[in-house]
């Protein structure tokens, strides 16, 4: 194991650790009969399997310059700043943790090719390496094979699953409540308009049961529908500036 991956199983372990405080705490201030139990050697075994399987493939994406092969995320990617608007000042996307500090139900929207999934792949990778919540990556395109017919629970299980997570469904939502998780939902736009209908009061719903935790959704902008998401706040992404610009042609591989 290189310095590198030893930093990465460093970090997931201490995600985990304090996931499983924080998870620990909120059960014990539940009331008694309400209060569940928890098998934190299993869940900690599968949280593990799944942030680690999660992160490794995050962590290395092909794109149209580098079609043949992955390459390392951060090699290429420049973080852009977003526009809260009412003229405030551009927020910097580096850091998770700033984008948070904004709310808890937050909207990114841009134009296509402003870059919203790389940076909705970006605050997945950051969350975790912050070890303070465990993001879960649900592309909402995804839902146009069910026709609307979606449970987001069951979605957003399915989106560990295939990363390895095999803890039960039911036992696992129980801890929804406790505020430890980043649901990230990407490419509203990217459902069709009879799919998109059907998930949208089941998204906000969602968001609304648990609302505790960190919800992000990307979207082309659409002015219409989202000026009735009353608890999502609409951060715009901007265009690079200059010296972003700059940094990403030196990051680039032509070769």
């Amino acid at each position: 194991m290189n310095e590198l991956q030893e930093a990465g199983v460093q970090i997931i372990t201490g995600l985990i650790c304090h996931y499983l405080d924080k998870v620990a705490d909120y059960i014990k201030s539940l009331p008694p009969e309400k209060q569940f139990c928890l098998d934190q050697e299993e869940i900690k075994k599968q949280l593990n399997k799944y942030l680690s399987t999660s992160f490794d493939h995050f962590n290395k994406t092909k794109t149209l310059l580098y079609k043949n092969e992955p390459k390392a995320f951060y090699s290429f990617f420049v973080s852009p700043n977003i526009d809260q608007g009412k003229d405030r000042k551009e927020i910097s996307t580096i850091s998770s943790k700033n984008v948070y500090s904004l709310g808890n139900h937050l909207l990114i929207t841009g134009i296509g090719g402003m870059g919203k999934s790389m940076l909705m792949r970006h605050l997945f990778l950051d969350t975790i390496k912050n070890k303070e919540m465990v993001p879960i990556f649900i592309e909402l395109r995804s839902f146009n094979e069910c026709g609307g017919n979606v449970d987001i629970v069951n979605a957003v299980y399915g989106a560990m699953h295939q990363y390895g997570f095999n803890y039960p469904k039911e036992e696992l939502e129980k801890t929804f409540a406790s505020g430890q998780y980043v649901f990230l939902f990407d490419g509203f736009d990217e459902l069709k308009q009879d799919v998109a209908v059907a998930v949208e009061p089941k998204l906000l719903e969602f968001s609304r049961l648990y609302n505790g935790n960190f919800f992000v959704i990307s979207s082309r902008p659409n002015d219409n529908l989202f000026v009735s998401w009353s608890e999502f706040i609409e951060l715009k992404t901007m265009p690079l500036t200059e010296k972003q610009a700059i940094e990403l042609i030196d990051r680039l591989d032509y070769d």
